[in-house]
């Protein structure tokens, strides 16, 4: 960094040697002073926090109401020949709408209210100027949408579905796609073998990229590899048995964030390499899923192929952990739903027609749960093959 001092050679005098010295001295104490905060800054944002996960505080029994204060919301998506879902691959929900993608099957953007109307699709699938090849990720902004199509571009759309404008992705592809709040950096999940994670600006630049897309032989799909924070203006991205999750902030730096310690089941860096067998993984703690919002953090992971459960309340700071073949859903009987998203507040779930009709007997019988009439009216008309039912939990132990 540059300091320069300006002066007037007209003024010639011991006054003037003082202020320059002056001048002088208080420039080298902004300098360090900038340079202390901009270290600082530096120093916060690589500050890595820690978790840790102790099988030995598993609770050996659990149901659904346990881990709630209130009933959850449950959200039935109008189903109709404009309206039906093959897939959900992304649920984003704001305070007026539901925005529902589905990549491979319909194809399309559904847009519903909050109550599960129906409104219409975003755009059409096509190759015409307002149109989409394959989205295959969306970003949902106060004015507009901006979706990823067929990995090699970003359409934006207002949300009357015309577009607004278009950004070419020529040097690399992508899968996944976020973009912070000031828009100028984005960040991709890509299917290059040389980076898994590119940063880019506002024009799909490449800035930076970190990972090989495969760093060991048994990587997996990943479910959720990026999302935006709730609390701060940073995007978190992680990879598929990696127990670090790592930040990336708006002014495009990349730290680890926040570590998983798993203690003796933790997977170490010795198999960061190709010559090891999926054997070699059981007795090893594997993350399988992770979500977090402003209240608690949902994690997912497995241990010789038994699945464990693991939310943890903030505002409690208690945190319960269970096995999935422990855990009872006393409110829907059936426990093929699962977390697909989330907002500030609540998990998102997708909780399936046919196995809520399975159950319909049984769920109307239930002396514990406290579904609503309306919840009771609606299961009676629901048909198994309609759409998905979104059920919208708040974990809260604070009463417990």
């Amino acid at each position: 960094m540059r300091v320069t001092i300006l002066s007037n050679p007209l003024f010639k005098s011991k006054k003037l040697t003082f202020d320059m010295k002056n001048q002088i001295i208080w420039g080298i104490v902004c300098l360090i002073q900038l340079l202390s905060c901009t270290e600082q800054k530096n120093k916060e944002a690589s500050e890595l926090l820690e978790f840790s996960v102790n099988i030995n505080n598993e609770i050996k029994s659990v149901q659904f109401s346990d881990l709630i204060k209130e009933t959850p919301k449950f959200i039935f998506l109008e189903t109709n020949a404009a309206s039906l879902i093959g897939k959900i691959d992304k649920v984003v929900i704001t305070e007026k709408y539901i925005y529902i993608l589905d990549t491979f099957i319909a194809g399309t953007i559904f847009i519903f209210d909050n109550e599960g109307n129906f409104i219409k699709r975003l755009a059409s699938q096509g190759e015409g100027p307002n149109e989409y090849m394959k989205p295959t990720d969306i970003v949902v902004g106060k004015e507009n949408i901006w979706v990823l199509d067929n990995g090699r571009s970003i359409k934006t759309f207002d949300f009357s579905g015309k577009k607004v404008s278009e950004i070419k992705l020529t040097a690399f592809s992508a899968i996944k796609f976020e973009k912070l709040k000031n828009e100028n950096i984005l960040a991709f999940i890509s299917g290059n073998i040389d980076d898994n994670l590119i940063i880019a600006d506002e024009n799909g630049a490449i800035i930076d990229s970190y990972f090989p897309y495969i760093s060991r032989r048994s990587d997996r799909i990943i479910i959720n590899p990026i999302y935006k924070s709730f609390d701060d203006d940073k995007i978190i991205y992680r990879r598929e048995f990696n127990d670090t999750l790592y930040a990336i902030y708006s002014n495009g730096l990349f730290h680890p964030h926040k570590y998983i310690n798993y203690g003796n089941y933790t997977l170490g860096k010795e198999f960061d390499k190709e010559n090891h067998t999926d054997e070699d993984l059981k007795n090893y703690a594997l993350t399988r899923y992770y979500y977090e919002n402003l209240k608690n953090e949902y994690l997912v992971f497995s241990i010789n192929n038994d699945f464990w459960i693991r939310i943890y309340d903030k505002s409690s700071n208690i945190s319960k952990l269970f096995k999935y073949t422990t855990y009872e859903n006393d409110f829907t009987i059936e426990k093929d739903s699962y977390i697909i998203g989330t907002t500030k507040d609540h998990f998102i779930y997708q909780v399936y027609p046919n196995s809520l009709k399975t159950n319909e007997e049984l769920i109307k019988s239930s002396k514990s749960n406290q579904l609503s009439s309306e919840f009771l009216d609606n299961l009676s008309k629901l048909k198994s093959d309609d759409n998905p039912i979104l059920m919208l939990v708040d974990y809260d132990f604070s009463l417990n």
